[in-house]
């Protein structure tokens, strides 16, 4: 799946790039279609912060992101690293006093917030206040009113933005008032940007919307079904280790991360991936693949003496073809990811010295492919029967398939 969006840059007076503003798009058209606006954020902040592709998309920069009335209240913003993200409020969001609140719980947390075509109000704006950023539209503001607004909220604390910048004549204008932001197709048009994404089963993600909507998690349930999910599993460990946390423990499993992740920042966190999720459909033979290694490994790791280890073992199956998911390096997607040595380097076949972890993958692999000689030789060396492998093969192969068809049809790839 590929997931649209475009990057509009913002200048500072000496036409430098400072920040981009993030806008959602749905085809190469690029231009918004009216998707619902809760949708649209979500997925634009699922390209940029949690998709592999993601990363390097603003060069450092800060990213202006839309926030409609619905994830400004629900504290989704909180997903988001404050020192990357500018929440951008919208012009059609009503300042309620449940807006407000959110407002000011994000001021208080370090996180900045912009105003988008502001219009000034008759007793002035109550979410002014609370912002870093006023987004001045040249379109729809005329000189006059542009230089009274200016004079009014210049000594407010915040910036001021000239948006809709679309002549020499306007940055000029908006530079000598004293703007000390500008943004506009007279620096640039949205430049159009995609990543790949591998998307979910939907039964999955319809069984965790179903355990959010319940009054207290059940995390049993949610390791469950996102164990079920590699690129679930994926982006909830990175999210698990990233600095907004602030962890010096990493995550290695799925259980740890849901455990350090916590049930309020879960439930954010959750919202935002399924929303995006639930729009397309994935589901081919490596999905099987995949499932059935991350069980294999599962079962094997108490009689090969890694019983401790069985989740993280698990999570080696899960993320072994995560570069077919994706269609991007394993070493590139798993580099920001805390997993153990041996697991890493089994992963990405760096292993100068056998031990038992890369072993028993060997052995899963040998089997795999029925490379018989290869595998009865890795057999002694993890006190493992063949009939133990054998059962455990077609459990895993049961388990997997079992998972897939939960799917349904309607879940395949179109």
């Amino acid at each position: 799946m590929e997931l649209l969006f475009a990057r509009q840059p913002i200048f500072d007076r000496n036409r430098k790039v400072v920040a981009y503003e993030l806008l959602y798009r749905s085809d190469r058209l690029n231009e918004f279609d009216g998707t619902d606006e809760r949708v649209a954020t979500a997925k634009v902040i699922n390209a940029v912060f949690y998709s592999p592709d993601g990363r390097n998309l603003l060069g450092g920069k800060t990213a202006f992101i839309n926030f409609p009335a619905s994830l400004l209240v629900d504290d989704s913003a909180e997903l988001l690293p404050r020192n990357r993200v500018v929440v951008e409020i919208l012009e059609t969001v009503e300042p309620t006093p449940e807006v407000i609140e959110a407002c000011k719980r994000l001021r208080s947390k370090g996180y900045a917030l912009a105003l988008d075509d502001f219009v000034d109000l008759e007793g002035g704006h109550p979410l002014v206040q609370f912002a870093d950023y006023v987004k001045i539209d040249l379109t729809i503001t005329d000189r006059k009113e542009g230089e009274r607004i200016f004079a009014r909220y210049r000594r407010s604390g915040c910036r001021l933005l000239a948006e809709k910048v679309e002549t020499e004549e306007d940055f000029r204008w908006a530079a000598a008032l004293g703007f000390s932001l500008f943004q506009g197709y007279f620096f640039s048009r949205p430049i159009m940007s995609s990543v790949r994404e591998a998307a979910g089963f939907k039964l999955n993600f319809l069984e965790l919307l179903k355990n959010l909507s319940a009054p207290q998690l059940d995390f049993t349930g949610i390791a469950s079904i996102v164990n079920r999910e590699p690129t679930l599993s994926y982006k909830l460990l990175r999210f698990a280790n990233s600095a907004l946390l602030g962890r010096k423990q990493p995550a290695r499993t799925v259980k740890q991360a849901l455990s350090f992740v916590g049930e309020i920042a879960l439930r954010k966190w959750l919202s935002i991936v399924i929303i995006m999720d639930l729009a397309s459909d994935t589901a081919d033979e490596v999905m099987t693949n995949v499932l059935m290694r991350a069980r294999l490994c599962e079962i094997l790791a108490e009689p090969s003496g890694l019983k401790a280890r069985k989740a993280e073992l698990f999570t080696l199956g899960l993320f072994s073809r995560l570069d077919k998911l994706f269609s991007q390096p394993l070493s590139e997607l798993i580099a920001d990811i805390n997993l153990a040595d041996d697991i890493r380097n089994t992963l990405l076949e760096t292993v100068t010295t056998p031990h038992a972890v890369s072993r028993l993958w060997t052995l899963i692999l040998a089997y795999e492919v029925g490379d018989w000689n290869r595998a009865c030789e890795l057999l002694p060396q993890l006190n493992l029967e063949p009939a133990t492998l054998t059962a455990a093969y077609f459990d895993a192969v049961s388990w997997a398939e079992s998972m897939c068809k939960r799917a349904g049809p309607s879940a395949m790839r179109s």
